[in-house]
């Protein structure tokens, strides 16, 4: 493919596509000379599925979707769902929207030509869209424009924001807070004092003709400033509490990570954790202001094991943090 080839940069808008139901038609623009190639007219399932396809020579634009059951992260579904499997990742899997939607890149051979792909997943409500583009590695920068000016959007707006309802929660010691979690959590109230406050809540897996299996459990509290000194000490109140139910924590470090206003710092842990011959993980964040310190963890089945159910556990314990209020 010469450099004159190169993908022309995109003008026209592409029509509603009459072989989708409306609830999985898009907006995209894309070059005139792109021919389109119509998916199936099914509607998506959990599994990603073709909707359409546009190409010109060698390269490419497809728009897959899936179903989404439970809220998760869209760098997380996109990282580990099958649009990259057996692909090798050019960095990072990147989050952005706090999870609504996420970009990556991918690089491949077919002989002796080099590929290169460029992905942008973006969450609508329950449903996941992916539009990938695809071409020669000496075209990488051109796939850059046209991705970019594609401009794609769903054509009908979810009024939901997250895949999942949720369910708002709070307390009023030793601040007044709230936080939120998807409804498919079961809430234990916990307990409230003067200086703390907590809550606890299980994921309950749930699969149809089957019976409910737990598959993470998850903590957070509110305490004063003076329960500790440091995020480490912070930290540590929740990994002893999991050491106190039989679980052995393999050692990690509590890492600083941007936290957003009004918080003036935060920090976070992720590390193995055991009993007996079984893996899990577990997850920790903390942050605090000058009056309190907000700690959360989450204990989880490895993403190896059970990909889904890892997920939602991480994004419970991110949501928790996105949605977490002090009043002034």
């Amino acid at each position: 493919m010469s450099a004159s080839s190169a993908p022309p940069r995109s003008h026209g808008v592409v029509a509603t596509q009459p072989w989708l139901s409306e609830n999985w038609r898009f907006h995209l623009r894309v070059p005139t000379q792109f021919r389109a190639y119509p998916g199936p007219p099914l509607d998506p399932g959990s599994y990603p599925q073709l909707l359409a396809r546009y190409a010109r020579g060698e390269t490419s634009i497809e728009i897959r979707a899936a179903q989404l059951e439970r809220e998760v992260d869209a760098a997380d579904w996109l990282a580990w769902s099958p649009s990259l499997v057996g692909l090798t990742l050019a960095g990072e899997v990147t989050s952005h929207d706090n999870g609504a939607s996420a970009e990556a890149r991918t690089e491949w051979h077919e002989g002796s030509r080099a590929w290169v792909a460029r992905y942008h997943a973006r969450k609508a409500g329950s449903r996941i869209f992916v539009v990938s583009v695809r071409g020669p590695r000496e075209h990488a920068r051109a796939l850059d424009d046209l991705l970019e000016e594609a401009r794609f959007s769903p054509l009908y707006q979810a009024d939901a924001k997250f895949a999942e309802p949720l369910r708002s929660y709070g307390g009023d010691r030793p601040v007044r807070w709230t936080v939120s979690l998807p409804m498919s959590w079961v809430l234990d109230p916990g307990t409230e004092g003067e200086t703390a406050s907590s809550f606890q809540a299980e994921n309950l897996h749930r699969v149809p003709g089957e019976r409910d299996e737990l598959v993470g459990k998850l903590a957070f509290g509110v305490l004063s400033r003076s329960f500790a000194k440091t995020a480490r000490e912070v930290a540590a109140l929740y990994l002893d509490a999991v050491r106190n139910h039989g679980l052995e924590v393999s050692a990690a470090d509590v890492a600083p990570v941007r936290a957003r206003r009004p918080f003036l710092g935060g920090w976070q842990l992720v590390a193995p954790v055991f009993r007996d011959e079984l893996a899990g993980e577990v997850r920790c964040r903390v942050v605090c202001d000058e009056r309190i310190w907000a700690l959360g963890g989450v204990l989880s089945l490895r993403r190896e094991d059970y990909l889904n159910a890892w997920m939602q556990n991480k994004r419970a314990l991110d949501l928790l943090f996105v949605s977490l209020r002090i009043a002034p």
